[in-house]
């Protein structure tokens, strides 16, 4: 009994059989950390040496992209219709701030966060005690789709107990919510 096309086989087939020509499609899966990727990019690339002819890239907020079946059948589909000869694909993921929806860090640099997921909610503060300045815009994400690198300072004080703080210059890099976004 014959199952019809599968996207997946298909695509782990192609990339194992190398290159095989151009158009060349490339695809590399993108996620907050090393088990779960929220991301796959996946680019067209006509001839040596040029830039992709197309990029597109599909995301999930929950889950992986790599065991979603209606995404590999899109990314199939995809690169069938630019009659790809061959398919590049890398199997581990790669944690990419800069491809996550939202990125940043403290002034000093020695702190950066990204977030593969849209902001829950989106706020200005013009509370001057806890920003130190005249307003401060929050991003609210939950805290399994936030990455961190670099060392928290914890701020001890009477208002609120346990702030992590930029360790440098103190400046407030995260609040906590409870029960969790």
């Amino acid at each position: 009994m014959k199952l019809g096309w599968q996207p997946r086989k298909w695509l782990d087939k192609k990339s194992k059989l190398g290159f095989r020509g151009y158009p060349v499609g490339t695809i590399a899966f993108y996620g907050p950390d090393a088990q779960r990727a929220s991301k796959v990019a996946v680019a067209v690339i006509a001839a040596q040496d040029t830039e992709p002819v197309t990029l597109h890239a599909w995301f999930t907020e929950s889950g992986d992209v790599r065991n979603d079946p209606a995404i590999f059948e899109k990314i199939g589909l995809f690169l069938r219709g630019h009659e790809v000869h061959s398919v590049a694909m890398t199997e581990e993921i790669l944690g990419c701030p800069g491809m996550s929806k939202i990125a940043g860090g403290c002034l000093c640099g020695k702190i950066r966060y990204w977030a593969a997921v849209e902001p829950l909610l989106t706020m200005v503060c013009h509370c001057k005690k806890q920003t130190g300045t005249s307003f401060s815009v929050i991003l609210g994400v939950p805290s399994a789709a936030l990455t961190v690198e670099g060392t928290l300072k914890t701020f001890d004080d009477t208002a609120e107990s346990g702030r992590p703080v930029c360790k440098p210059f103190g400046i407030r890099m995260r609040w906590l919510c409870t029960p969790d976004l």
